[in-house]
C-alpha cells in the first residue's frame, strides 16, 4: 500500500521590495540544492509576493532557511510560516460580558475543563442572529478539544461552542481566499457578477431581489 508524502514548506519575502523573479536568481545563485542533496518538490511564487520552497524533510528545510539567510540577510528573509491557533465561536454570550472579564467567567463557572489562563485569548464579540452576543476566541488545540461538544457555562446561559471558521473573499473580483492588495484578476460586483466593483452598482432594489434570487437558485438548485 502507497502511503502519500506531506511536505515541508517555507516562504521567502525580500527586504527591498524585489519581484518573485529576482528572488528565484538570488536562490539559484548561491543555494544547490544538488551538492546539499536536498530535493525540492515545490519552488514557485506566491500571490503574496513571496517566494514558496517545499521539501518532503524538515531537516532539509532548516538547512535551506539557514543558507538563505546567511547568504542573503540583507535582503532576502526565509521563514517557515507560523500556524494559527483554532478560533472557536461562543453563541449567545450574556450581555454582561466583554472581554476584560471572558478568561474569569470562563475559567470560574466551568473549572472541570481545567483550563488555564495563557489557554484562551478572547479576539472579539458581535452580533448574531435575533441580535444575540456571540463571543469569538483562540485557543490551542488542546482547549479546542476541550471545549467543542460541550456548553459552555457562561453567568446564567448555557452556551454552544463550535468552530469558527471565517472565509476570505476577495472585495475586488469576487473570488475567495485572498484579499484585494494581492489581488490580480479582473473587478467583479459580487451582486450581478459584472465587471465593476459593488460601488458602482447602481439598481434598482426590485433588480437587486430578482438577480440575488437567481443567483441564490443557480447556487442551491442541482445543475
Amino acid at each position: 500500500m502507497m502511503h502519500g508524502t506531506t511536505n515541508i514548506k517555507f516562504t521567502v519575502k525580500s527586504k527591498s521590495g524585489h519581484n518573485i523573479d529576482h528572488m528565484k536568481n538570488l536562490a539559484k545563485t548561491k543555494v544547490n540544492p544538488v551538492h546539499m542533496k536536498i530535493g525540492i518538490t515545490t519552488f514557485k511564487g506566491l500571490k503574496n509576493g513571496r517566494l514558496l520552497i517545499e521539501t518532503q524533510n524538515k531537516t532539509e528545510i532548516d538547512v535551506l532557511i539557514k543558507r538563505i539567510n546567511e547568504m542573503y540577510g540583507e535582503e532576502l528573509e526565509a521563514s517557515t510560516p507560523k500556524r494559527r491557533n483554532p478560533r472557536l465561536i461562543i453563541y449567545s454570550v450574556p450581555n454582561e460580558l466583554n472581554i476584560e472579564n471572558t478568561k474569569e467567567l470562563i475559567m470560574k463557572q466551568n473549572s472541570q475543563l481545567c483550563i488555564e489562563k495563557e489557554d484562551i485569548t478572547p479576539r472579539y464579540l458581535f452580533k448574531g442572529k435575533r441580535n444575540a452576543n456571540n463571543l469569538v476566541i483562540e485557543v490551542n488545540s488542546k482547549t479546542r478539544m476541550k471545549f467543542l461538544g460541550k456548553k459552555m457555562k457562561l453567568d446564567w446561559n448555557m452556551c454552544n461552542v463550535d468552530d469558527y471558521i471565517r472565509i476570505n473573499r476577495c472585495y475586488k473580483c469576487s473570488k475567495f481566499n485572498h484579499r484585494a492588495q494581492f489581488c490580480k484578476g479582473t473587478p467583479t460586483c459580487p451582486t450581478c457578477a459584472e465587471n465593476h466593483s459593488l460601488r458602482e452598482y447602481k439598481a434598482s432594489k426590485v433588480k437587486y431581489f430578482i438577480t440575488r434570487c437567481l443567483i441564490w437558485t443557480s447556487l442551491t438548485v442541482p445543475g
